[in-house]
């Protein structure tokens, strides 16, 4: 399944160019400021406000905004697969930037929001959002509240604590948001950032949550139990719009394929996923056999098909797959069925 950025997107980001001084259309300019902000990020050095650069503002629109906004959209289907947004909810969002992560929920998630909470340090970035809120005409902005500061807000039952690349520039989670009924939580796919996330998810257990996505169970995470290094992290491809890749001719980096690590969690257990579990990385090719990361409980399992066997079915990274009775080998499961069922995108989760 390849994700789309939607085409409405566009005349808002022209307009927005527009005002900063830059036309959509100048590919090469635009791919300079793009470069220049990616080693801003790759530097982990923390900007107080990069919005407050008409340059780096502009290449967040044209790249970053794109990739992020595919990224959560990617995050939410999968998590809207196993039944995680459901009734009303009160929408409350540490870093919320340009609204990446409210617009994407608007346009897939079908729930109603009683309202939204949107904490954001930068008055330049929240403007931006407001904006796209008012192009679009999706959402009642009555029912919308920008705070400057991060302070601590009011939570009920019907909160819901939303956090896209936010979370790795604090020294630690925000006691507040633990409070919330549900957590939806986004990170950059990179080690230390998603073991972190993957300890949070721990904490939360034990703090009377459930994991809903992408965990299918209630243990402790075995990448976490059985390494010191590894991470959880999805991969899913996209098909962007052109003038994203006229843009990215002009850029080393090459986005056939975006990463990123998630996190759903909630004081409701979810439907119990008894013999289901989650790829949860690519096919190795190994010494006489293939083998795929699998996650259904607390142990390190990974799918197994011999070459002898023949080549390996294709199965997406992410994707939940139902196994009924296979051989287990240590920490390999072989003798698997060449009509594995997976569960795509588009069919809800039933156990």
């Amino acid at each position: 399944m390849y994700l789309k950025f939607p085409v409405k997107y566009t005349k808002i980001i022209e307009k927005l160019l527009s005002q900063l001084g830059y036309k959509l259309s100048d590919s090469y300019t635009l791919a300079s400021l793009v470069l220049e902000l990616s080693e801003h990020y790759n530097s982990r050095v923390i900007s107080p406000n990069i919005w407050t650069s008409s340059q780096r503002t502009a290449a967040y629109l044209v790249y970053f905004f794109p990739l992020n906004y595919l990224r959560i959209t990617r995050a939410m289907l999968l998590a809207k697969q196993v039944g995680f947004w459901r009734e009303p909810r009160h929408w409350i969002e540490l870093g919320s930037g340009n609204g990446a992560a409210f617009l994407a929920f608007l346009d897939n998630i079908s729930i109603d929001l009683t309202g939204a909470d949107f904490i954001e340090l930068s008055k330049e970035a929240n403007l931006l959002m407001y904006e796209f809120l008012k192009q679009l005409n999706a959402f009642d902005l009555k029912k919308c509240t920008w705070h400057n500061q991060p302070l601590p807000l009011k939570v009920s039952q019907q909160s819901l604590f939303i956090s896209s690349y936010a979370i790795n520039e604090l020294s630690q989670f925000p006691l507040w948001a633990g409070t919330c009924k549900d957590h939806f939580i986004i990170e950059p796919s990179l080690q230390e950032t998603t073991r972190q996330l993957m300890n949070w998810r721990q904490k939360m257990l034990e703090s009377h949550h459930y994991a809903w996505a992408p965990c299918t169970h209630q243990e402790y995470c075995p990448l976490i139990k059985h390494s010191k290094k590894d991470w959880c992290f999805d991969r899913f491809f996209i098909d962007p719009p052109e003038w994203f890749l006229e843009i990215e001719k002009f850029l080393p980096m090459k986005n056939t394929s975006l990463t990123y690590s998630y996190l759903a969690l909630s004081k409701e257990p979810p439907l119990k996923k008894e013999k289901w579990g989650r790829i949860i990385g690519d096919t190795l090719k190994e010494k006489g056999k293939h083998r795929q990361a699998f996650c259904r409980s607390s142990e390190r399992e990974f799918l197994s098909w011999l070459k002898k066997e023949g080549q390996p079915p294709q199965l997406p990274r992410g994707h939940l797959l139902y196994l009924n009775s296979v051989m287990k080998k240590g920490s390999e499961l072989r003798h698997l069925p060449n009509d594995l069922e997976t569960l795509d995108l588009d069919k809800p989760f039933s156990p």
